[in-house]
């Protein structure tokens, strides 16, 4: 196993290698997003654990996708927060409490699209991220016959995939050097089930996250109860029905309310 401590000095070796001419003419970050394009619809749960300086949270939560940009997630711990997006806005909003939080789709936050767009379950999270990378192909091994080097210059953002000899993504390492807080992870994706022929998805996720001056973290999340393409109700993504006596406002708005609320 990689030590992700030392990743930086592998990644430096990479500006001497070139691309090997066998590789793809679509990138190997658009070829893995492209695997699930067959899932139009996806429901499932998801537990998350998070462990830090010797303390653990569990974040469980239910999830509702569909493409055209619809969704719906329902928290259940430690809080119980909701996420919906019906196609054009996104909302946010805590059971009990008056008010929510929206954005129109169109100009919110890239981190809040993202979420929106990606198939949960599935390394899309991260894949995303890494669109518009230059690649470059490593040798590969045995276990992981196809090895690529990405490097994103706009968010310098340098990352290793893995993938197994079923060119099923297993592996992500990468670091992110900033100016305030340089970020080292690992990803290992296993406990694979076929959602359709040839599309896998990894229902076991295992995070290794280190920063420079903050204890380690480390994440487990299990992915379970999936069903693929099911057919949602409209009313699935009806903000009216799952919120009918929440008022939104935009997040500049709500940071004020919060301001104002009493201590």
């Amino acid at each position: 196993m990689t030590n992700v401590v030392a990743l930086p000095l592998l990644f430096g070796l990479l500006v001497s290698l070139e691309t090997r001419s066998d590789e793809p003419s679509e990138s190997w970050i658009e070829r893995l997003i492209a695997v699930h394009r067959p899932v139009e619809t996806l429901r499932c749960d998801v537990r998350r654990e998070r462990t830090m300086a010797g303390k653990t949270t569990t974040r469980l939560s239910r999830v509702w996708y569909a493409r055209g940009d619809r969704l719906r997630v329902e928290g259940v711990s430690p809080l119980p927060t909701r996420v919906l997006a019906d196609g054009t806005t996104i909302y946010k909003w805590i059971e009990g409490n008056p008010h929510g939080v929206r954005w129109v789709l169109s100009d919110a936050p890239a981190n809040e699209q993202q979420q929106v767009r990606q198939v949960p379950g599935t390394a899309e999270e991260y894949l995303l991220r890494l669109r518009g990378s230059h690649e470059t192909l490593l040798p590969g091994t045995p276990e992981y016959p196809i090895r690529v080097a990405c490097h994103l210059e706009a968010s310098d953002l340098r990352a290793i995939l893995s993938l197994d000899p079923s060119n099923r993504l297993c592996h992500i390492e990468y670091v992110e050097e900033t100016a305030t807080q340089p970020r080292r992870m690992r990803i290992v994706f296993s406990n694979w089930t076929e959602l359709r022929p040839g599309v896998f998805m990894p229902t076991l996720h295992r995070i290794h996250i280190e920063h420079d001056q903050r204890p380690p973290i480390d994440e487990t999340v299990v992915i379970s109860r999936v069903s693929v393409n099911p057919t949602f109700n409209p009313e699935e993504f009806d903000i009216a029905r799952h919120a009918p006596n929440i008022r939104f406002v935009s997040p500049a708005e709500m940071e004020r309310l919060l301001k104002e609320a009493p201590q």
